[in-house]
């Protein structure tokens, strides 16, 4: 008899550990499934929120092609630059070259002259007007370039 009820003893305490265990992982499973419910509520109701949100750091030509289903082109270009096989030119002449190979396809078409706003005037090279440094930057790089 001692020893049936030592066994009971051992049995009830292993189904209250598996009781346990399942009580703690449906509390877990149930409350994920509280978060995601509570979620999907939260965007049901903010969803013009984060529409806009999404739209403000979209360009407009961008939501125009995407919303119209119209694929946006794509420029490519073929370089006539071929790299040096000279060995007495070295490693300088081939990195040259190569950064030569590395362009903007924008680059390929003629910039429009950059207006300087303080003096209402066209800013170019010979203007005469005093532009900050970064506008004679630009120009010098401008005027400098191959078409």
């Amino acid at each position: 008899m001692n020893q049936l009820l030592s066994q009971l003893k051992t049995e009830t305490t292993a189904l209250q550990l598996a009781i346990d265990k399942y009580v703690a992982a449906a509390k877990d499973h149930f409350g994920k499934v509280a978060d995601i419910d509570r979620l999907r509520i939260h965007v049901k109701d903010n969803i013009i929120y984060y529409m806009q949100a999404i739209w403000t750091y979209e360009p407009p030509d961008q939501r125009y092609f995407r919303l119209y289903d119209i694929d946006v082109p794509v420029f490519s270009h073929q370089t006539t630059v071929s790299v040096a096989a000279d060995e007495s030119a070295g490693a300088v002449v081939n990195s040259a070259l190569d950064a030569s190979k590395a362009y903007l396809a924008i680059s390929d078409f003629p910039q429009p002259k950059i207006e300087d706003r303080r003096c209402n005037a066209k800013a170019s090279p010979g203007c005469g007007h005093r532009h900050p440094a970064w506008i004679q930057r630009k120009l010098h790089d401008v005027s400098s370039r191959e078409f």
